[in-house]
Formats: structure tokens, C-alpha cells, sequence
């Protein structure tokens, strides 16, 4: 197989298994957080009886689902050597690098934020803390060598040059 092809296949396969383990435990913190807040007959009120538990489990699946086929689609491209999927994928990546570092230079403040959520819907603070830093992490992992393989790897930009119609730069000359 082509290294590139194969680089692309790899690119793939990870993003399914990291957007699954994200979707899934995005899905059951959210639900248990609702489940918490659902003790409040104001919050209950408020959600008019929507957003329990179950309720979200099944919206979060559901946009999920929608989710992936949407990003199966454009990896479906990349592996057709596809350049303007090639930039979604680094905008999609740059976007979410950016500021996963920030909220992970920012935890000791968003874990005020993180400790009144906790509070409020009586879940233990210590967890939610930990699943915010697992799944930034998650996302530095993916996307940074994600951006790595699509934006610094010789091989696999000159593919995708190539398949824009793009030509190398001509080296200048200095004095010229």
C-alpha cells in the first residue's frame, strides 16, 4: 500500500475511534449532569420535562450519529486525495488545538466553573474535573498529530499539491 494511503487510512481510523470514546462519554457526563439537576422542580420546570436522562442520551446519539457521517464524508475525500478536505480537517484541527490548550492552561479556573456545576446537580466535582482533562487531552493527542500528518508531512503535501494543481515553490534567487 502507499505510505500516504496508508498515513490516510490511520488518520481515519483514529478519528472514529476518538469521536465514538468522545461522543459516548460527552453523552453519559451530560445525562448524569441533567440526571443531578432533574432533583430540582425549577430545573425540571425549566427543561419542561425534556432533558432527563434518557432524553439525552438519545439527542446525544442522534447528533452524534449525524456527526459522524458528516465527518465520515470528508474523510471519505481525504482518502480520495480530496484537497479541500485536507483543509477542513486542518481547520477542524487548528480550532480545536487552540483552545484545548488554552482550557487546559485555564483548569484551575474553569474548576470553579466545573466545582458550582458539581454543586448544583450533585455530582462529584473531582470526576467531572477528570473528564474535562481526559477528553482535552484526547483532543491534543488526535488533532495535533492530525495536523501533523496532513500539514508537515512532506509526502502527504505534495499529494495533496499535486492533486489541487498546485507547483512547488521555485527556490529565489537573492540578488535577483
Amino acid at each position: 500500500m502507499d505510505p500516504v494511503q496508508e498515513k490516510l487510512e490511520r488518520l481515519r481510523f483514529w478519528f472514529v475511534v476518538w469521536f465514538v470514546w468522545q461522543a459516548a462519554l460527552g453523552i453519559v457526563t451530560a445525562a448524569w449532569v441533567l440526571d443531578g439537576l432533574g432533583r430540582y422542580a425549577f430545573m425540571r420546570h425549566a427543561m419542561g420535562g425534556v432533558f432527563d436522562a434518557a432524553s439525552t442520551v438519545v439527542a446525544g446519539a442522534m447528533v452524534s450519529i449525524g456527526l459522524l457521517l458528516l465527518a465520515v464524508a470528508v474523510l471519505a475525500a481525504l482518502l480520495d486525495r480530496q484537497a479541500w478536505a485536507r483543509i477542513v480537517m486542518l481547520v477542524i484541527g487548528w480550532l480545536t488545538v487552540v483552545p484545548g490548550l488554552l482550557s487546559l492552561l485555564a483548569l484551575p479556573i474553569s474548576t470553579v466553573l466545573l466545582e458550582s456545576a458539581a454543586r448544583l446537580s450533585g455530582v462529584d466535582a473531582v470526576v467531572l474535573a477528570a473528564v474535562n482533562v481526559v477528553t482535552k487531552g484526547a483532543d491534543l493527542l488526535y488533532w495535533s498529530w492530525a495536523i501533523y500528518v496532513l500539514q508537515f508531512t512532506p509526502a502527504v503535501r505534495a499529494v495533496f499539491l499535486a492533486t489541487a494543481g498546485a507547483s512547488a515553490p521555485t527556490p529565489t534567487i537573492p540578488g535577483r
